[in-house]
């Protein structure tokens, strides 16, 4: 049980990361355009944890071809994911569904940073420990740019901060399921 507590606490720093940015965002009052500079700083980190840290890993102990598949599926998952919200804000009346949007689009980030961080340290909590200390930088300026748009677009304050406080639960939920799948299996898995 200790062993699954640990997992918690290495997958819940990129949630540290991510309320440190939406306070930052509470703080200031920055213009729209720092907003989407923050989002693509964010973008940017996400990049190349990926790049640095994960793919030379899994070139490592998979072979290409089911790397390659696994890409693959991956962006094309991605693509049906923007089209999916591409369709819903096209129907949508205006006004704070594109800061929901964003603030949807962290969500999903940090339940991929819970698959990732929950997987890795199965393996080894070294390597969940590096992987979670890495999004920390990354999750500052996604939490930043989707408080600051859900304050740019009226929502309230406490709206906001619930916001925040609720992107624990996906990174709980994400390594609680990865963690307990692969707990003691192989590290090609």
């Amino acid at each position: 049980m200790l062993d699954f507590l640990t997992v918690l606490a290495v997958a819940l720093l990129p949630v540290g990361g991510n309320l440190l940015g939406a306070g930052m965002a509470e703080l200031t009052r920055a213009p729209r355009w720092v907003t989407g500079a923050a989002l693509h700083a964010a973008a940017g980190v996400a990049i190349a944890v990926v790049s640095v840290d994960l793919t030379p890993r899994v070139f490592d102990t998979t072979s290409a071809w089911v790397a390659v598949l696994l890409f693959a599926i991956g962006g094309a998952l991605a693509a049906l994911l923007a089209g999916f919200v591409g369709r819903l804000r096209g129907g949508a009346s205006p006004g704070t569904t594109g800061a929901w949007m964003v603030y949807m689009a962290t969500a999903i980030d940090l339940f991929s940073d819970g698959l990732m961080t929950g997987a890795s340290s199965a393996v080894s909590l070294q390597l969940g420990a590096l992987l979670g200390l890495s999004q920390v930088v990354g999750n500052v300026p996604g939490g930043f740019a989707t408080v600051a748009n859900l304050r740019i677009h009226g929502v309230p304050l406490r709206s906001r901060l619930l916001a925040a406080g609720s992107f624990v639960l996906p990174v709980v939920l994400a390594a609680t399921v990865r963690y307990w799948l692969l707990r003691g299996r192989s590290e090609n898995l």
